[in-house]
C-alpha cells in the first residue's frame, strides 16, 4: 500500500508508515478511552507508538523541542516529516555575559541508537565545557569532544553497529567564536556584509577533492559523495581527530549551527545566509522559522537550528 502522507510503499500489513510515522488505519475505530486499534490497553514504546497496533498515542518531548537562553541565544530541534523520530540532540550554554557555547549533534541514523547517541555526545560535551571554566576554549573543547567521545563509545562498544553521531561544539565570545566538530553538521557566521561558512564538512567529497583523486565535479556526481568520514562512537575512524578553528568576529551578526536536515536545503552559503536574516529579528523566532522552512521543503531529515545573535 502507499502511506497517504508521503507515498512511501509499504507492505499490506503496516499499521503506520515507517518512514513519516502517519497512521494507517482509520482512526474512527479506535477504542474509546485507549486510542488504540486492537482495543486493549496497550504499552506504549519510547518513540509514542502502542506495542499492540502500532498507533502513535503520544508524541515524544524530543520530536520537537525548543530552549531559549534570551532573545539572541535560543535554538530548535525537530523531527521533520518523513523520520519517526528526532536523532538530533543540541544544548545550549551561558557561563557569564559574554561566554556563551553550542552543542550541536546528528545521530548516524544507519547505526544502531542513533538517538542516544548524539544524547550523549550533547551532554558529556556540554558537561565539560561547563566544568573547563577558567581554561582556554581551545582547552574546554578538545575535552568536551573527548568527554563525548566516551560517552558515546560506552553505549556500544561491542556492538558490530555500534551507535554514532557527529558533532559541532561553539564557544563564542564578544570577538570570537572557536569551534570544533567531526562529520557533517555546519557552523556559519552570517553578518549583513558577508557569510562565512566556518566549519568543512567531513565527507567523503572533500576528502579525495582534498587529497587530489577527483576533481569536485566528478566527485559529486558518486554515490558516496555524502558519505561521513568522521563521526563520534566505538568504531569511529582512530584518525578522526577533531580540529579547532578560530574566527575573529569584527562586526555585528548572527552565529548558526545547524544540521544537514536544514543545510541540505540550501547548500550554498549566500542562500543560507538570506535565509537567516529574513527570518526573525530574534534568534528563537529565527529558529523556528528555518525549521519551518526545511519543513515545507519535505523535512527529509531531522532538522535542528542553533542561533546566536552577537
Amino acid at each position: 500500500m502507499t502511506c497517504p502522507n508521503c507515498n512511501a510503499t509499504l507492505p499490506e500489513t503496516d499499521r503506520f508508515c515507517e518512514e513519516c510515522g502517519a497512521q494507517l488505519l482509520d482512526l474512527s475505530t479506535h477504542s474509546a478511552g485507549t486510542g488504540c486499534q486492537c482495543g486493549a490497553a496497550c504499552e506504549t514504546d519510547e518513540d509514542g507508538y502502542c506495542t499492540g497496533c502500532g498507533v502513535r498515542r503520544e508524541a515524544p518531548a524530543r520530536d520537537h523541542f525548543e530552549l531559549e537562553i534570551s532573545p539572541r541565544f535560543a535554538g530548535v530541534s525537530d523531527r521533520g516529516i518523513r523520520h519517526h523520530r528526532n536523532e538530533d540532540c543540541f544544548d545550549l550554554l551561558q557561563d557569564s555575559a559574554h561566554s556563551f557555547s553550542i552543542v550541536v549533534c546528528d545521530g548516524v541514523s544507519s547505526t544502531e541508537d542513533p538517538d542516544r547517541a548524539s544524547e550523549a555526545a550533547c551532554g558529556a560535551a556540554l558537561a565539560a565545557i561547563a566544568d573547563g571554566a577558567g581554561l582556554s576554549p581551545e582547552r574546554r573543547l578538545l575535552s568536551a569532544m573527548s568527554a563525548a567521545q566516551t560517552a558515546v563509545k560506552k553505549l556500544g562498544s561491542g556492538s558490530n553497529n555500534a551507535p554514532a553521531t557527529t558533532i559541532v561544539c561553539a564557544i563564542a565570545t564578544s570577538d570570537r567564536v572557536t569551534l570544533s566538530w567531526l562529520g557533517d553538521s555546519r557552523a556559519c557566521w552570517i553578518a549583513d556584509s558577508r557569510a562565512v561558512q566556518l566549519t568543512t564538512d567531513h565527507s567523503w567529497l572533500n576528502e579525495v577533492v582534498a587529497a587530489g583523486e577527483f576533481t569536485e565535479e566528478a566527485a559529486a556526481q558518486h554515490g558516496n559523495a555524502h558519505a561521513i568520514t568522521r563521526w563520534l562512537g566505538a568504531d569511529a575512524p582512530e584518525d578522526s581527530k577533531p580540529p579547532v578553528l578560530q574566527f575573529e568576529i569584527t562586526e555585528p551578526g548572527r552565529l548558526l549551527i545547524c544540521t544537514d536536515g536544514l543545510w541540505n536545503y540550501a547548500p550554498e552559503i549566500r542562500i543560507l545566509a538570506d535565509l537567516v536574516r529574513s527570518s526573525g529579528e530574534d534568534a528563537l523566532t529565527t529558529a523556528r522559522n528555518l525549521v519551518r522552512f526545511a519543513n515545507a521543503q519535505g523535512g527529509h531529515d531531522n532538522i535542528t537550528a542553533a542561533l546566536l545573535f552577537l
